[in-house]
């Protein structure tokens, strides 16, 4: 069991209890006084009329005195009430003394009319009455109300035997007035051990709650608790607070978008909080108000923060991390001299077209690139120019191309690329490729031209090549391109 639930409260804690105890009777008090205002009507109206003839006649006068005396005292409890408002500090008083008086005379109000009532209809159930009335209504303090009903108790007792004339009937209200006195007390210290159990419940709630927002202010990491349906930001810290924007002129609540990637995700995490009470380490872009995208690991966490269901949303930032394994990633699959795909990755996306050609039953061209003259340009010009004619040939063929089609290095002035539509349409780009090799070479000034072979294939859903065959067969179409052409000098250098 945690420390906390289990150690004793602080004089502290005892003495706010002591203080909110008093204050809610001092409000009991407030609500008792209204009351018997209100009942004073009718209370006038039965000693003056219905009680009228009533004998002994004493009989009614001092049941008139009680009634004016409790409209007096209720009276005088109510006029300071809107300048002392739940103080306590009655005519300059404290509240353990207002209370105390009240306690009395209210108690002292309900032995006399008891007594007042054995002398006209021989009981005593009054007293027994206001006995649980106060002892379930009104938040004594145990031992003052031990104290006040044992004294008041004693003396009811004596004036009741003042009063009695049978001696068994006497006995028999003693013993029952007796246990009901009893009875009295006991449930006041049972409900005042009911209310200094919710109290110390209350108090290790409150701890918990300025612990948890301890721990969200010295977090170095983004820390906010939303409410579920994610429109409301219940707490925060400093962090959080600088890296989203929170309650900055011109950002409001809510926050959902900075936090979920849609609503659709809202909800689908709010369903899994629901079955598992937390969903951990999911990876998100924030965009920030700065309009920076940073990538974090979010982990979502339900919980009750003062009554109210809550998601506790806590993020580590991973951007640096992210750099690092697109850095990585694109060392792994990106040809380092072109920036096109490497033969590696090449291979692996070619495999999975063929594979979703069967799929869709669409076929695809494959076309086979071979740089012209490269062997002269290295040769004459160093392999630096060589290497920068590999790279302008690729990145002419890259612009090239259209959503869904790719372009690899094969392997030295070799090329791969993968296009959509026929093989027609395919031989009309190429030669807009071509063009777009010369005009690059024009633009740069270089003394040699820029021109490529081209052997193009269509891969059609069926026919079960694997990726290195269908190479083969746009190798083999290049080459046969490349014995017809007409003007051998364009694989050959030309002198600038």
């Amino acid at each position: 069991m945690p420390t906390t639930a289990r150690r004793s409260l602080q004089p502290l804690d005892l003495g706010r209890y002591q203080q909110e105890r008093d204050l809610q009777m001092l409000q009991r008090l407030r609500y008792s006084s209204f009351l018997l205002l209100a009942l004073a009507p009718f209370q006038l109206y039965a000693d003056f009329f219905l009680y009228r003839d009533a004998s002994p006649a004493s009989f009614r006068y001092i049941l008139l005195a009680i009634h004016v005396i409790g409209l007096l005292l209720s009276l005088l409890y109510l006029m300071p009430y809107p300048r002392k408002r739940m103080t306590g500090h009655r005519f300059g008083l404290s509240p353990s003394v207002v209370i105390t008086a009240y306690s009395c005379l209210y108690l002292g109000g309900g032995i006399l009319a008891s007594l007042n009532s054995q002398s006209l209809t021989g009981n005593v159930d009054a007293y027994v009455v206001i006995l649980f009335a106060v002892a379930v209504l009104l938040p004594y303090r145990p031992v003052p109300f031990l104290v006040i009903v044992a004294a008041g108790h004693a003396l009811f007792l004596l004036l009741l035997a003042h009063v009695s004339r049978d001696p068994f009937a006497l006995v028999s209200k003693q013993i029952n007035t007796s246990a009901a006195a009893l009875m009295s007390v006991v449930a006041v210290f049972t409900f005042d051990r009911l209310r200094f159990k919710n109290f110390r419940h209350r108090v290790m709630l409150e701890e918990k709650e300025e612990h948890l927002r301890r721990l969200f202010m010295i977090n170095p990491l983004p820390l906010v608790l939303t409410s579920m349906d994610g429109e409301r930001v219940i707490l925060h810290n400093d962090k959080a607070k600088d890296w989203l924007g929170l309650y900055e002129e011109g950002r409001e609540a809510p926050v959902s978008s900075l936090l979920y990637r849609d609503e659709t995700d809202r909800l689908e995490i709010a369903a899994g909080l629901e079955q598992n009470g937390r969903i951990p380490n999911r990876m998100l872009p924030v965009t920030l108000p700065s309009g920076e995208t940073r990538w974090v690991i979010v982990n979502y966490e339900r919980m009750d923060y003062a009554g109210e269901a809550c998601v506790l949303i806590g993020m580590t930032d991973i951007s640096e991390l992210k750099r690092l394994e697109d850095e990585l990633t694109r060392h792994a699959t990106t040809d380092e001299l072109t920036g096109v795909l490497n033969r590696r990755q090449g291979m692996l996306l070619l495999q999975r077209e063929l594979e979703e050609s069967e799929r869709t039953h669409r076929g695809f061209v494959l076309g086979f690139v071979d740089i012209n003259g490269l062997k002269q340009v290295n040769d004459r010009y160093g392999h630096a120019e060589g290497d920068d004619l590999i790279a302008t040939a690729s990145g002419v063929m890259q612009q090239h191309l259209r959503p869904g089609e790719f372009l690899f290095r094969f392997g030295g002035d070799e090329f791969v690329m993968v296009l959509r539509g026929g093989l027609k349409e395919a031989g009309q780009r190429w030669d807009h490729m071509q063009y777009g090799l010369l005009e690059a070479n024009r633009t740069a000034g270089k003394p040699y031209e820029t021109r490529a072979s081209c052997g193009l294939t269509r891969s059609l859903p069926g026919s079960k090549l694997s990726p290195e065959a269908l190479i083969e067969r746009a190798d083999a179409e290049m080459y046969q391109n490349k014995k017809r052409l007409k003007a051998p000098s364009s694989d050959k250098v030309r002198e600038g």
